[in-house]
């Protein structure tokens, strides 16, 4: 089983970041340089589920470098989601604001 070739940012190099494990033996692994999530079965040793992180926009940052502090500009980046951890046998959560994820 790999974790290769299911995000659009670097398919061929997942860098899985961290896992959890439900009580279903499914782990949830995130991958965030490819900003992606994956649900793997570990007994069946198949991707289950996986998907982008997607993007979110910040309001009232400073986005020039000018030495001044402006605070009036939005960015809209990538999620890039890191730790990551089952709340139940089927919904788990990220850290860094990614949306919760159903698993079914």
């Amino acid at each position: 089983m790999a974790l290769t070739g299911l995000a659009q940012i670097a398919p061929g190099d997942p860098e899985p970041e961290y896992v959890s494990i439900n009580s279903r033996d499914e782990a949830v692994v995130s991958l965030q340089e490819n900003n992606h999530l994956a649900v793997v079965s570990l007994r069946d040793r198949r991707v289950v589920r996986h998907f982008s992180a997607g993007t979110v926009t910040v309001t009232g940052v400073d986005t020039e470098d000018d030495d001044r502090i402006d605070p009036s500009g939005s960015l809209t980046v990538k999620r890039e989601p890191d730790g990551v951890t089952w709340i139940s046998d089927d919904l788990f959560a990220t850290a860094n604001g990614t949306r919760p994820g159903w698993c079914r």
